[in-house]
């Protein structure tokens, strides 16, 4: 992009501008004019401020006039009418914590107004000067004896308002206006902060800050205690859940319904215990019973365990079609309902109403509306709503899905996710480190091993056919396909056929042998072994899939879209049959005449993976629902369509789910367009914008305070770290740490070893659902260019450890508490997020084209308001700690006034620190509670796609975010690590944006450069760290702290935002002339100058 148009004007005609005299003193004139003029900006005899006062000043008093005379209203706005709704979406953090403060703002303000009336009453003698006098006469007054209720209400009004003087007013406030006494006076350790060993003074600072003095401590604890949110809390408690719904309603004794039909099972205690028990009996007995049935057909053993079954020897063969991996859960299901029933069945009431956890709304730990009574408004509203059903549909992947076919569905994602990611880790391992070219050959000597292996089994197959006698020669002929589709012949003439085709390939087969080499042949032999059987074929077969398989298989891809879209018979939930079912047609070598594009060994691979793992998940899912299910029709429930279903009767609203499940995971299409250039751009971008080191930090920080508000200070306990650790090394091959017996115990004091814990984390999904996986999968379709970006692939394996570290944590709490599988995993993403989890609409819009983070900022925003419902108090806690750390802090002058709307927006706090220099510094917190302000359109657009918004910035003209305007003709220093670029010559430079000074010392950029450089993350990143300007050397070391330690401060500077909020007052102001000169009450020429002489300022 060229910039400085009047040098490339001037020194146009000439040839070579470097060597052009006239042509560098027009650069060093430009840049002389540069330095003078910013000169002159800053020796004027009023500073920018000043002139912004004098300014303001006049429109204020021109606009009295106006209203004076009845040619403005009061209360006169230029907003229209889309103005006003958009300003009711700003700072939606700053609203919502306002609510949740509001009851101790409440009480701290109306005491403060009665502390200050006894306080007057004191010194004018009517009250003994002594803190009980002040606090019996504020007592009195507090009660209505005395009390000024107009001073009363106008305290209520500015706290419920947030204006005036009581607009953050808090308890430690209020306790400063008690007569002087040990109770507000400041400890020792608060009264001089600089005289601790030297190191530590910072500590003394913060440690006097929070609890300066006895009145600090109290007025924060009674801002928690007086605030009635602060003890509610809603949901089931830590491990009350078991995934499953009643399908009939649990009666006591006296005929008393306990838990009606319908609902959720959440138990207490007493119950896990007692389900625990009866399970470890029954389970075993269970599991007998199917197997027998297998191999015997024995159906004794499950008629008396499940009599509600119906269990006949004719319906008995379905319970046979079980997969191996789901018979454990359709048991497991089915006991726990019978063991439940049967149980309560003889309890009394009360006794059995002791074993449910209600759920729903509670305080102090009570139930005081039911969990299920919610449910039941939440489905009524949905299931009428129509806009509710249009969006869920474009939003919600679990859309009219009953409660607990979700917790299901999630564990077949996470399962098939899991397959994705381990499948793409171990064919990324068996290629390491290998060129193209020797992948190439590797496919190729594959493909030729399995047409071999396929045709020879066709020739055997042709031999025992020709033996038989009296052959149906019809219907065996259509059994045989030709290699080439022809007209089939006789088998004779087919056998030549085969035979000297089969010829070709082993003398092409030959040719390859003798080429690869000893490194080739050893990952080819991996790839059959471990991935081809173990991990393939060997699963497949586990979930009942079965086809025809080979010694030696590679997978070829070779149909076009339309082709593959035709041949794939698609149901919602999944090819019924996937490619890797179907017979091959086509050898290697008639593919290569034929000009067919095989693909190569990554790429088919991987789409390999994906087919096994969207079949696999399909296999589950449909045996999982059969725990729903009946072998006999029953009221309200309706024989399913699907094959594998067949001979089930399942609930309506079971059975519409399944049907109308999404391809699960990544779809087939889906996963094909993640290989294309945009896809891999934005991957590229994203893992750019993920690989710092503070960037890993803050996402620490943000897991720790998501843990901490699901589970306490469990979360925190040091055990369950060692025990994730433990877990993470087994992960990655440490035998002995497969092997650890945990520290942490499964319910009921049951040992947990290592490696069973880590098998069901990584099926379940617990482990590898993050961000990092997610853009870690992605960039496994770019095996030769992300995969060789050393320091990018250490940060994202940084990132994936560090995102399971927090899942495994709260998957051990789950697992203590006693959740099963199923449960554990649901909850854990619930806290953490499952990414892979959107919509297609989602996937191939919103986070593709328009956010690229999408599925954190929805999500996280969420899972804030599931927060505030669910762990009330502990979310009321926020504001006050944020405000608290304000209040101990030393304002600056204007700070609330003219702080900008980022730090509103964005719940940035002031903190005690400053800089060297004096500033104080702001915190922005940067964790999961900002995720509110994605409430406000603003925020949306700031967490846009990049490359929309810099054409967006570009046509504008203006950055959106900070205001700045874009010029080519507005220059500054470059950074220092591009300061190398002024050995270029000024011709080149100025083509890319960038000039040098006339000794060629310096380098400058405009600030369109500037801009265009930033919005590489990693530019960026080194243009803030490599600054050598000197005005910018603190913000240098707290960028610093950011990049590599995750803490981001930033200098308040009061003069500079100062500037900035009279800047957007004046801009306000010139609104209304701008208004009023269309109404055509003012005059065109009408300006500043006239409105300074009108009102006489200067």
């Amino acid at each position: 992009m060229d910039i400085f148009k009047e040098v490339q004007e001037k020194a146009k005609k000439k040839s070579n501008i470097e060597d052009t005299s006239d042509a560098k003193k027009t650069v060093e004139d430009f840049l002389n004019q540069f330095k003078t003029n910013k000169s002159k900006s800053t020796s004027t005899s009023k500073t920018p401020v000043q002139k912004l006062e004098t300014n303001l000043s006049a429109y204020q008093k021109f606009q009295q006039q106006l209203e004076n005379q009845g040619l403005l209203p009061k209360g006169f706005s230029t907003s229209n009418i889309f103005g006003k709704m958009k300003s009711s979406f700003t700072f939606p953090i700053q609203k919502i914590f306002g609510v949740l403060t509001m009851p101790e703002r409440i009480g701290a303000s109306v005491l403060d107004t009665r502390l200050r009336a006894a306080k007057q009453r004191t010194q004018a003698g009517l009250v003994k000067p002594t803190l009980g006098g002040a606090a019996l006469e504020a007592t009195k007054q507090t009660f209505g004896f005395g009390g000024n209720v107009k001073n009363d209400l106008s305290a209520m009004w500015q706290a419920i308002s947030q204006t005036g003087n009581y607009a953050n007013q808090n308890f430690a406030q209020t306790y400063k206006t008690l007569p002087d006494s040990k109770f507000t006076k400041d400890f020792s350790y608060a009264q001089n902060t600089d005289d601790w060993v030297r190191g530590t003074n910072w500590l003394q600072k913060l440690t006097a800050g929070f609890a300066g003095s006895p009145s600090d401590i109290a007025g924060f604890a009674t801002d928690i205690v007086v605030n009635p949110l602060t003890f509610f809390t809603g949901g089931v408690g830590k491990g009350a859940s078991t995934g499953f719904k009643l399908g009939e309603s649990l009666i006591a004794k006296g005929a008393k319904v306990i838990l009606p039909k319908g609902a959720m099972v959440a138990l207490k205690g007493p119950g896990k215990k007692l389900l625990q028990e009866g399970l470890e009996s029954s389970l075993p007995k269970a599991l007998q019973g199917l197997n027998a049935l297998k191999t015997t057909g024995d159906i004794k053993v499950l008629q008396e365990l499940f009599p509600a079954l119906k269990i006949t020897a004719e319906n008995a063969k379905i319970l046979t079609e079980i997969s191996q991996p789901a018979a454990k859960n359709f048991l497991t299901s089915l006991l726990s309902k019978q063991i439940l029933k049967d149980t309560i069945s003889n309890m009394s009431a009360k006794e059995a109403a002791k074993l449910i956890d209600y759920g729903g709304m509670k305080v102090f730990g009570q139930t005081v509306l039911p969990g299920y009574k919610f449910a039941g408004i939440q489905e009524a509203k949905i299931s009428t709503n129509k806009l509710s059903q249009t969006l869920q549909g474009l939003f919600n992947t679990t859309k009219d899905m009953p409660e607990d076919y979700k917790y299901i569905n999630r564990f077949v994602r996470s399962l098939m996710g899991n397959r994705e990611k381990q499948g793409a880790k171990l064919l990324a391992d068996i290629t390491k480190g290998m060129k193209q070219k020797s992948l190439d050959k590797i496919q190729e000597f594959g493909a030729l091993k399995m047409d071999v292996e396929r045709l020879n089994n066709e020739l055997n197959f042709l031999d025992i056919y020709s033996e038989i006698k009296e052959p149906t020669f019809g219907e065996a002929q259509q059994a045989l396909f030709t290699m080439t589709g022809d007209i089939l012949e006789d088998v004779a003439a087919k056998a030549t056929k085969i035979e000297k085709h089969l010829a070709t390939i082993n003398e092409a087969l030959n040719k390859v042998t003798k080429t690869i080499t000893p490194e080739e042949l050893a990952a080819y032999n991996r790839y059959q072994t471990e991935f081809a059987q173990g991990f393939l074929q060997k699963v497949e077969e586990m979930n009942n899939i079965f086809y025809k398989k080979y010694q030696n298989y590679m997978p070829l891809r070779d149909m076009s879209e339309k082709e593959l879209n035709t041949f794939l018979k698609k149901l919602e939930v999944g090819s019924e049959k996937s490619v890797f079912e179907q017979e091959k047609v086509l050898t290697y070598l008639q593919r290569k005449a034929a000009g067919i594009n095989t693909g190569n060994l990554q790429e088919n691979s991987l789409r390999r993976i994906q087919e096994s793992a969207t079949r696999i998940g399909r296999s589950r899912l449909l045996n999982e629902v059969k725990q729903f299910g009946s072998l006999v029709k029953e009221e309200g429930f309706v024989k399913s369509a699907l094959k594998e279903l067949d001979g089930w009767y399942l609930p309506e609203q079971i059975q519409k789910a399944t049907e109308r499940t999404k391809a699960l995971f990544f779809s087939e299409d889906a996963f094909r367009q993640s290989l294309k250039a945009y896809d891999k751009l934005m991957t590229v971008w994203k893992r750019l914008a993920l690989a710092t080191p503070g960037y890993h930090f803050r996402n620490l920080f943000s897991d720790t305070f998501s843990g901490v508000m699901e589970y306490g200070l469990d979360y925190l306990n040091p055990n369950k770290l060692i025990d994730a650790m433990t877990l993470k090394r087994a992960e990655l091959g440490s035998q002995t740490a497969k092997d650890t017996i945990l520290t942490t115990k499964g319910f009921g004091g049951k040992a947990l070893r290592a490696q069973d814990v880590l098998d069901e984390f990584l099926e379940s999904g617990v482990m590898g659902g993050g961000q990092y996986y997610k853009e870690a999968l992605a960039a496994h379709g770019l095996p030769n260019t992300m995969s060789k970006i050393s320091l990018l692939e250490m940060s994202s394996k940084i990132g994936g450890h560090r995102e399971d570290l927090g899942r495994m944590i709260a998957g051990l709490i789950e697992k203590e508490a006693g959740s099963n599988a199923m449960v554990t995993a649901s909850n854990v993403k619930k806290i953490f997020f499952d990414y892979t989890d959107l919509t297609l609409t989602e996937q191939n819009i919103f986070r593709k084209f328009l956010v690229p983070f999408y599925a954190w900022n929805k999500k996280n925003t969420l899972r804030q308001f599931e927060l505030m419902l669910t762990r009330t108090g502990k979310y009321a806690t926020i504001p006050k700690t944020l405000n608290f750390i304000e209040d101990i802090s030393q304002k600056p002058e204007g700070y609330d006034e003219y702080k900008p709307d980022y730090y509103k927006e964005n719940a940035y706090t002031l903190t005690p620190f400053k800089t060297p220099s004096g500033s104080s510094l702001v915190l922005n917190p940067n964790l999961p509670f900002q995720g509110l302000s994605m409430l406000s359109p603003n925020q949306w657009i700031n967490a846009g796609n990049p490359l929309i918004k810099l054409i967006s910035d570009i046509a504008y003209g203006k950055i959106q975010f900070s205001k700045k305007n874009l010029t080519a003709d507005t220059i500054s220093e470059a950074p220092y690590y591009l300061q190398f670029l002024k050995y270029l010559p000024q011709s080149t430079l100025m083509k890319i944006g960038f000039a040098k000074s006339a000794d060629g010392s310096q380098l400058y950029y405009s600030n369109m450069t500037e801009f265009l450089l930033n919005q590489i993350p990693t530019a960026a990143t080194m243009g803030r760290l490599m600054t050598e300007d000197p005005t910018k050397q603190s913000k240098k070391w707290l960028d610093m702290w950011s990049t590599l330690g995750g803490l981001k401060f930033a200098p308040y500077d009061p003069e500079m935002y100062k500037e900035m909020g009279l800047k957007k007052q004046q801009s306000k102001y010139q609104d209304m002339i701008n208004k009023l000169q269309k109404l055509n009450i003012l005059p065109d020429d009408f300006t500043l100058t006239n409105i300074k002489k009108q009102t006489g300022t200067e």
